[in-house]
């Protein structure tokens, strides 16, 4: 029983920091992309992308690791019945979970989405003045497709802070709480409680957990609903 609830605490931890960090390196890499050096932009490939995978998951695994050894089957005193045995080991888990597998993440991927929105933006700026000066040679056709090509960057800006903003906001809302819980929990597990307040503990725990599992699965109709309709086609090549 205490191998199997090891086991499970341990895949379960290790997978969560998994996703959490591949999508920052997805926000990563849409900011290199997003570059106008081109030496960022060459930095965008299959390999690196399999080698940023294969780093991140190295790191998550090493990292729990030490709960094949921490954590316990059947305590009465804790959230779980599967926790950490000491409150030393509540303390490191909570905070290794908090700061590397919640806060990193969010942080970066926060910054770098910014950062995407600017070099975009920058981007814009540049062409311009050359639109400009083709302008006054060109005849008005050309200029009504420019200002559509205008608008549908306008556009592609608003969906990519749309989704931004959607991605961030869910990820708060939804990994947040079970840090902040975990802390505080620990910082309070040596006062005595009713059992009225471990199982009221238990049930936030629970609630927190479900929490989880739906961010798991919102980037894919974060996607879909708020990223227009590059990614809404294909879903529907991918379907059909």
């Amino acid at each position: 029983m205490t191998f199997f609830c090891k086991l499970r605490a341990f895949i379960t931890f290790t997978s969560r920091t998994v996703a959490l960090s591949l999508i920052m390196l997805a926000t990563y890499e849409r900011w290199i992309m997003s570059s106008s050096n081109l030496q960022h932009r060459q930095l965008s490939s299959i390999k690196n992308d399999r080698k940023g995978s294969l780093i991140v998951t190295l790191i998550s695994i090493v990292i729990y690791l030490q709960m094949l050894y921490r954590y316990k089957a059947n305590l009465m005193d804790a959230p779980l019945k599967c926790y950490g045995k000491t409150s030393a080991c509540h303390l490191l888990t909570d905070i290794i979970y908090s700061c590397l597998t919640i806060l990193f993440p969010l942080i970066s991927m926060t910054v770098l989405g910014v950062l995407t929105l600017s070099n975009i933006r920058k981007t814009r700026t540049c062409m311009e003045p050359r639109k400009i000066r083709r302008e006054e040679r060109l005849n008005e056709k050309c200029l009504i497709i420019q200002q559509r090509q205008r608008q549908r960057w306008k556009k592609i800006d608003r969906y990519l802070r749309r989704m931004l903003l959607l991605q961030v906001i869910s990820l708060i809302l939804l990994t947040f709480p079970q840090a902040i819980h975990k802390v505080y929990f620990t910082m309070l597990s040596n006062k005595n409680k009713s059992q009225l307040q471990y199982d009221f503990d238990r049930f936030l725990y629970n609630f927190e957990l479900l929490l989880l599992f739906i961010e798991s699965a919102l980037p894919f109709y974060i996607y879909t609903l708020a990223g227009g309709k590059v990614f809404r086609n294909a879903l529907e090549k991918l379907l059909f």
